[in-house]
């Protein structure tokens, strides 16, 4: 493909709901062109993956100063169903088919990637906060800023195994061989394993 002189090129590279791309020309910058061609992948200066529908047939290999987006969510309009005084605040765990994410509402959403779905919602206790949860096999494990490690079945998003550490967690939680850890606001390190 031989570049396009003189502008910047940005790759969608994949659908948004099964929905074409489509931007009125003032919102797009006179030095841009976006496109959805692929053919264009080497040459893009930007390249936005939009997760839930993300299917990799093979590994790509980031170009030279290229800049990848990772786009994971989309307005409220689009989800209906997400009230309008929530929002999310944490940053998603996504699995093959589904994208976990906390809300100021308190619940745990497990979104279907394909379509946008809530596959599940689970309210968490006490106030959610900045922790994001993360995907381990079949489980999904959360913590809340009031303190409480709960871990879920990845699947139907029923409880397995809930613990109040009586301290604050902001930190999410990371998984290694086995166990997992959590480090609460007082810097206490908590260790739990198999």
């Amino acid at each position: 493909m031989k570049r396009i002189e003189n502008n910047k090129i940005m790759l969608i590279y994949n659908s948004i709901l099964d929905e074409d791309l489509s931007l009125s020309i003032k919102d797009v910058p006179a030095d841009w062109i976006i496109t959805a061609d692929r053919r264009y992948f080497q040459q893009a200066d930007a390249v936005v993956f939009y997760l839930p529908s993300l299917e990799l047939e093979n590994d790509l290999e980031k170009q030279e100063g290229q800049i990848w987006i990772a786009w994971c969510l989309e307005p409220k309009k689009n989800h209906l169903w997400m009230s309008e005084s929530s929002s999310f605040v944490s940053v998603p765990a996504v699995s093959e088919k589904t994208l976990y994410i906390v809300s100021d509402d308190r619940y745990l959403y497990a979104i279907n990637r394909s379509d946008g779905a809530v596959n599940w919602k689970y309210l968490l206790k006490g106030n959610t906060g900045e922790s994001s949860p993360v995907v381990c096999r079949d489980k999904v494990i959360v913590c809340t800023r009031s303190g409480i490690i709960t871990i879920l079945d990845a699947k139907n998003g029923e409880l397995s195994w809930e613990y109040d550490t009586g301290e604050q967690i902001t930190a999410s939680p990371a998984v290694t061989k086995g166990r997992f850890y959590i480090l609460t606001t007082r810097g206490t390190l908590f260790c739990f394993g198999e």
